[in-house]
């Protein structure tokens, strides 16, 4: 019975291990947003524009994100749930940083930058060139029938 409860425990580590480096970052808080954090706005194919809110910073010599997203107009927040999870990527400079499944809704009842966002850390190493240019959300389509969002 031990042998089996330590191959389970084995089996979800190296569950979690894989679906970490198949996203590119490891979860590391939360935190309120502050002004320190640029804002954007997608362009959607559908004509949706969501607000993104993205903070880099230095974490160990590893590049961290922190962001959450807001003000989905003209489309489904599902699909752009889904969208975010399924096929969107983080990128600074050309380069692809991490997926942008970290993103979360969050609510900005205060005004501008009030929302509670997610931090993550990328296994991209820091630098002060990533992390001072502007970052940017891509991604290409994506099949929202199987979803969890």
């Amino acid at each position: 019975m031990t042998r089996k409860y330590f191959a389970a425990i084995g089996a979800l580590t190296l569950l979690a291990a894989c679906t970490a480096t198949t996203q590119g970052y490891s979860f590391l808080k939360t935190e309120n947003a502050n002004r320190d954090y640029r804002r954007m706005t997608i362009h959607m194919n559908d004509g949706a524009k969501p607000v993104v809110y993205l903070k880099t910073f230095d974490h160990g010599g590893k590049l961290g994100l922190c962001g959450y997203y807001t003000e989905i107009t003209g489309t489904d927040e599902t699909f752009f749930c889904s969208w975010l999870k399924q096929a969107a990527h983080v990128e600074i400079k050309g380069q692809k940083i991490t997926s942008a499944g970290f993103l979360i809704y969050s609510d900005e009842d205060k005004g501008p930058y009030s929302g509670r966002a997610f931090c993550v850390t990328t296994n991209v190493p820091y630098s002060v060139d990533l992390a001072y240019s502007r970052p940017a959300i891509r991604g290409f389509a994506v099949d929202v029938e199987d979803d969890d969002c």
